[in-house]
């Protein structure tokens, strides 16, 4: 099996626009056939596999009456996550 790994983060504070991408600012370590664009937040699986993803989000506070919402997507699919806001920072760790 291969090693094929990125760990990424945003580093700065701010708003994120409902439907935008995260434009993650730090590219911590990547290793194996695996890309992230800067620009656009897209992450690019360069080979066909089954990978496992794990991501946690840590926010202060959510713009919207429903709470946050982080969905991740692929070409033709999304998968939603089941994050509530809460008055303090959260954390949760989802696979897929």
């Amino acid at each position: 099996m291969d090693n094929i790994a990125l760990y990424i983060d945003l580093t700065t504070g701010g708003f994120i626009e409902p439907s935008d991408n995260v434009l993650f600012n730090n590219v911590r370590f990547t290793n194996g056939d695996i890309s992230y664009n800067a620009g656009t937040g897209t992450i690019s699986l360069n080979r066909a596999g089954r990978y496992s993803i794990q991501w946690w989000v840590d926010t202060l506070t959510g713009g919207s009456a429903r709470g946050l919402q982080f969905t991740l997507a692929s070409v033709g699919a999304s998968y939603p996550s089941h994050l509530h806001q809460q008055n303090r920072s959260n954390k949760r760790l989802c696979d897929y």
